[in-house]
């Protein structure tokens, strides 16, 4: 016989599926199109750089992936959160760009990802790629989503106007508006985690 705090227990988790569920299909599209602005200004500028060879491009400054720690923080916190800081700063812009409906978003975080891509490449010109992988991708995934996010969030309200315009529903309404805000709590979320993993990273190092 099932408890009843066994059987409210999993009603809770099927609500909060359902929760979720229902967020990501009101916001498929924008997030669709986040993910691919992030992934292909990125992934794409690595892959161009490693079909063409370009080894030129290692004349640009890596200062670029600094994260604005200085050499005498030793405190974690402090530590993740001048990474954080710096990161949130760096993202600024594309958070601003949705009262231009998110297309500034869309340049700016496009050129963000051609600057990433270009320093991820080379970097993995004179390093071992065990370390490329070390200093990127445990708190790469989170900080890339995190920038997916508030690409998102940017082009909600563009994609709200096109289809008002369009008559394929009203203007923005209350949901819109916690979507919007819940898009930006994650992105404040995943940004945190990526800059706490790459503040554990830089302090074992």
């Amino acid at each position: 016989m099932i408890q009843q705090g066994d059987y409210m227990k999993a009603k809770l988790n099927h609500s909060k599926y359902n929760w979720l569920k229902l967020f990501i299909k009101r916001n498929f599209r924008v997030l669709k199109l986040a993910l691919l602005v992030v992934f292909i200004s990125f992934f794409g500028t690595i892959l161009f750089l490693s079909i063409n060879n370009d080894i030129n491009v290692t004349t640009i400054p890596l200062s670029y992936l600094e994260e604005g720690v200085s050499d005498s923080e030793n405190d974690g916190f402090a530590v993740c959160f001048s990474i954080f800081s710096h990161n949130f700063i760096i993202l600024l812009p594309a958070l601003i760009g949705v009262f231009s409906l998110g297309f500034l978003s869309i340049i700016y975080v496009s050129l963000q990802g051609y600057l990433l891509g270009v320093s991820i490449y080379s970097i993995s010109q004179t390093m071992s790629i065990s370390t490329v992988i070390t200093f990127t991708i445990f708190h790469g995934i989170f900080e890339m989503i995190a920038i997916a996010l508030v690409t998102a969030f940017a082009i909600k309200p563009g994609e709200i106007t096109i289809e008002s315009i369009r008559g394929n529903r009203k203007f923005i309404q209350k949901q819109d508006l916690i979507d919007m805000v819940v898009l930006l709590i994650m992105y404040i979320i995943f940004l945190f985690t990526a800059s706490l993993i790459e503040g554990i990273i830089l302090l074992n190092i």
